[in-house]
């Protein structure tokens, strides 16, 4: 519940606060995200404090919800051309499965605001991927703004990071007709991250794994349906939370530390063989 109420929607609330992309799309949400994650979601767990089953569902839903909000508004561009918004798609069904559940019955307005954006993007994603394609096509062609207001427009963002994206596949060196096919598929939420990500409930592994209600709860927002995670995720994590506590140099400072337990823990934290090491860095 302290990781539905606290990190976990803060975590949604900061991927839209600093959107790279769909930044409109962003703007008009955040009044319902903020009723969601300040009203509606502690007084549905306040009336269901003695169903665990509820309750897990729902932090399932919001874990899932975190993850959608950050690749919606602050992952790349080009491959949500490609994918035809696959992450859109699982944006809008987790929301709508969470208002679903707390018992709303009037989020059409949110629907309708979401099926236009995806379906305005999806008709413009060929054209996009030609324009965009272009500059990956040809290494040395400038990258000019004149020739990427189509896709700037559509996907709601900026010059620079369409640019900053541009330039990240050119130094890849991956081959232009990857981008040639777009991948129009449709999204399930039961047969997609219900199945292959939290298809295990762990949290019972993780809460006696871990000594700590604070560790408990971290592991919880970060990486409930993982038993083990690189060091470079579950640092990215702890870099995350000072953040989110507005004290990001305490995470420089200690930068050094984390790079010699990355080494000592050959690179990967899991549950079963570091949970004293995982315990000392997250308190």
């Amino acid at each position: 519940m302290i990781s539905i109420v606290g990190p976990l929607m803060n975590k949604v609330k900061l991927s839209m606060m600093s959107a790279k992309k769909n930044q409109k799309l962003s703007a008009n949400l955040q009044g319902t995200i903020n009723l969601l994650a300040e009203q509606l979601l502690p007084h549905y767990l306040a009336e269901n404090l003695e169903s665990y089953d509820k309750i897990n569902s729902i932090q399932n839903l919001c874990y899932l919800l975190a993850m959608k909000t950050q690749q919606v508004f602050n992952s790349r561009i080009i491959h949500t051309c490609i994918d035809q918004n696959w992450d859109l798609k699982g944006f809008k069904q987790v929301l709508v499965r969470i208002l679903r559940e707390i018992g709303c019955s009037d989020y059409d307005e949110v629907t309708q605001m979401l099926d236009f954006t995806i379906k305005t993007q999806n008709l413009q994603s060929s054209s996009c991927i030609k324009a965009i394609g272009s500059f990956i096509r040809n290494q040395k062609k400038p990258i000019n703004e004149d020739d990427l207001g189509n896709p700037v427009t559509t996907y709601e963002t900026e010059f620079e990071f369409l640019k900053a994206d541009i330039q990240q596949y050119r130094n890849q060196r991956i081959k232009h007709e990857c981008f040639s096919v777009l991948h129009p598929w449709a999204y399930d939420l039961d047969k997609v991250d219900f199945k292959y990500i939290m298809n295990n409930d762990l949290t019972l592994k993780v809460c006696s794994d871990l000594r700590t209600q604070n560790t408990q709860v971290f592991w919880l927002t970060f990486f409930k349906s993982q038993a083990a995670v690189s060091s470079d995720d579950f640092f990215n994590a702890l870099k995350e939370l000072a953040n989110m506590n507005k004290i990001p140099q305490f995470y420089d400072m200690n930068l050094p530390q984390y790079q010699r337990m990355a080494i000592e823990s050959d690179f990967v934290f899991s549950l079963s063989q570091h949970a004293e090491e995982i315990t000392v860095l997250v308190q």
